[in-house]
């Protein structure tokens, strides 16, 4: 696998800036190297072991083979009713436990490339920001929450036609699959964002991260305020990952000249929150995770932000420098056996 994903890699390095788009070959590109990352997502289950969620899932497939929902639901009782119901359904037709992980991956990574392919004003980037700022690594794992992530982008072009309901009703449907999706509501207020809401919302995050733990159980419930350290975790993986996410993004503001831009804030309003929640990850990791669900969407918009950037010098150092992240974060995430 590790070879494919390499060969998939260099191939987005070198056509970046060349102007394939108008090429009658550059759709088969587009769609091979997607259906060849979708798949390779899927042979995931030869890491399977006790250490990550793929094995966990894999436990409770083979489970669902001899117990009914209610008893389901019973032994996993934190456990979304759409992921139950989902597994029961292709158990009960004796579906291999590495048919189901193509199905879920051709949704959860399968509705992302539909949002870049549908929105990406530059594709061949968007398909590179998304594999080296971990999207695409965190669907190794995580089956439930990037399954409902997969939902919602397949139905997030509603948001931006302005059929909320439409928009609503597949954050809905995800959320049968993972609770933490019901935060793309937040986007229906892009159009009453300012930069003094920005501020206020900035200024709490931060605050944040210096509540101690006995007040954040009174604000999240004694369970969760569990998740949160007593003190702020600041190490040099997360510190690098969140200086570097927000550096290149205001740099690619400024360089394209959006900084100046009246609707900046509405615009851009997903990459706030997304950049916002990364800086909470600082207080504990479960918002890193929760974050993920906005970085396709950061992906979006830095993508389409790096095609106003007329300077072509800078727009190599953009690639460098993300390359350079990626295999940093490969090194630094090398026990997760992604590849």
């Amino acid at each position: 696998m590790i070879f494919i994903y390499i060969i998939i890699l260099l191939i987005l390095v070198f056509c970046i800036n060349k102007n394939l788009d108008q090429s009658k070959y550059f759709s088969y590109l587009i769609y091979g190297i997607e259906i060849l990352l979708i798949l390779s997502c899927s042979f995931r289950i030869i890491y399977a072991n006790s250490n990550n969620d793929t094995y966990t899932y894999m436990i409770m497939y083979n489970n669902s083979m001899t117990k009914s929902l209610v008893q389901m639901k019973q032994i996993y009782p934190g456990i979304e009713t759409g992921f139950l119901v989902l597994i029961k359904m292709f158990s009960m037709l004796n579906i291999p436990y590495r048919i189901f992980l193509v199905f879920t991956s051709f949704i959860s990574i399968g509705g992302i490339f539909y949002f870049i392919n549908k929105n990406s004003k530059n594709i061949i980037f968007s398909l590179f920001l998304f594999l080296c700022l971990g999207s695409y690594f965190f669907a190794f794992t995580a089956i439930r929450q990037a399954l409902s992530i997969g939902i919602v982008f397949f139905g997030i072009h509603y948001l931006y036609k302005n059929k909320v309901i439409l928009f609503v009703f597949f954050v809905l449907i995800a959320s049968l699959f993972h609770l933490t999706s019901l935060i793309y509501l937040i986007l229906l207020l892009d159009r009453y964002i300012s930069k003094k809401i920005v501020l206020i919302i900035s200024i709490m995050c931060i605050a944040v991260l210096f509540i101690p733990q006995e007040f954040l159980s009174v604000i999240f419930g004694y369970k969760y305020s569990l998740y949160f350290p007593k003190l702020i975790s600041i190490s040099l993986n997360n510190i690098g990952q969140i200086i570097f996410l927000i550096g290149i993004f205001v740099s690619a503001l400024y360089y394209s000249g959006e900084y100046k831009n009246k609707k900046l804030m509405s615009k851009y309003y997903p990459s706030f929150i997304y950049c916002l929640i990364h800086l909470l990850s600082l207080r504990t990791n479960m918002f890193s995770r929760l974050s993920l669900n906005f970085q396709p969407l950061y992906v979006s918009n830095l993508s389409d932000l790096n095609e106003l950037i007329t300077n072509k010098k800078y727009k190599i150092l953009i690639c460098i420098s993300v390359l350079l992240y990626h295999l940093a974060w490969l090194y630094l995430n090398k026990s997760m056996n992604f590849l």
